[in-house]
């Protein structure tokens, strides 16, 4: 039997979990990863950053340090910062889908 509108689990969906990031696998797959999770748990920026930051473990972790309190306000900055530095300055531009300046 299927659950009916008025079963508590319709509507109810399972949560992406975050991976931590440290720098020893690639850049793109926990950024794909992570940007998936947040459009499907609904985060905002503020969500978003924070996720972020608790995502990032190890020397993937010190770059926010390196970069200043005033940079981590907005998801960008960390963003840029982590690009820069895990894709050997290839991916210079922000992905599609980060916002802030």
């Amino acid at each position: 039997m299927f659950p009916d509108d008025s079963s508590p689990e319709v509507g109810r969906r399972q949560r992406i979990r975050r991976r931590t990031f440290d720098g020893l696998f690639s850049f793109e797959s926990f950024w794909a990863h992570f940007q998936n999770g947040a459009s499907y748990n609904g985060r905002n920026d503020a969500d978003k950053l924070a996720h972020l930051k608790a995502s990032l473990t190890g020397d993937a972790g010190q770059i926010l340090g390196d970069i200043g309190a005033g940079r981590c306000q907005k998801v960008c900055g960390p963003w840029r910062a982590l690009a820069r530095a895990y894709t050997g300055g290839l991916w210079v531009e922000l992905p599609a889908g980060v916002q802030g300046a």
